[in-house]
């Protein structure tokens, strides 16, 4: 490009994910398991926060890095190892939170936390993915994806592009996902005018509601 050359990288990112050329996401792993574990580091050092506070930090500043993406590289079926790794990020988070001894099981952990096993914070996480895209218009170019993981789900034709959520599709209902409200993306024209132009709401309760 421009008289120089560019040599393709081992592990290129896109859009913070990082690939590699089998699609194993060893590095989007390290590296997902490395930032959670400087979060929860972080959180051990706050001080005169009962379990509780030091659990919503958790599910809010931890979760969220650890399984960004999840939905695109962990596969159910073959990610034995790196769901391995996710759950030893949480099993250090949980420890920290209610000051437990290292030798207690991780299933106690979660009981006592009221924190979701990894593997079923993952599955939820797909379930609410596909829940939203169920909501896009059947001309979404995702739909044609999203039929592939119905079929696969259906144990019908080649396998997923997306494993994970033909595996979360199979805890859900096809009926009741195509029961959900359509929400077009497309940017209404300037010149039309909105739904709504002014909403009057009566100060009287009882007048409102009739």
């Amino acid at each position: 490009m421009s008289g120089k050359t560019i040599t393709p990288s081992a592990t290129p990112k896109l859009l913070g994910v990082t690939f590699d050329h089998e699609l194993r996401w060893k590095e989007q792993v390290q590296q997902a398991v490395q930032k959670g574990n400087r979060v929860v580091t972080a959180l051990g050092g706050l001080r005169q926060l009962r379990p509780e506070q030091m659990r919503q930090l958790y599910e809010a500043c931890v979760t969220p890095v650890v399984d960004y993406a999840s939905t695109v590289w962990y596969d159910p079926l073959r990610d034995k190892t790196h769901l391995q790794h996710l759950r030893t990020v949480q099993r250090t988070a949980l420890i920290r939170i209610i000051s437990a001894f290292r030798t207690i099981a991780t299933s106690t952990l979660e009981v006592e936390t009221h924190v979701l096993p990894t593997h079923l914070r993952l599955r939820h996480r797909a379930q609410t993915t596909i829940a939203r895209l169920h909501t896009l218009p059947r001309k979404h170019p995702i739909w044609d994806t999203l039929l592939r993981a119905q079929r696969r789900r259906n144990n019908i034709g080649t396998s997923a592009r997306f494993p994970f959520v033909a595996e979360a599709l199979k805890t859900m209902s096809p009926e009741r996902l195509n029961e959900l409200e359509m929400i077009d993306l497309t940017p209404l024209p300037p010149w039309r005018t909105e739904a709504f132009s002014n909403i009057e709401i009566e100060p009287d309760k009882e007048i409102a509601i009739a």
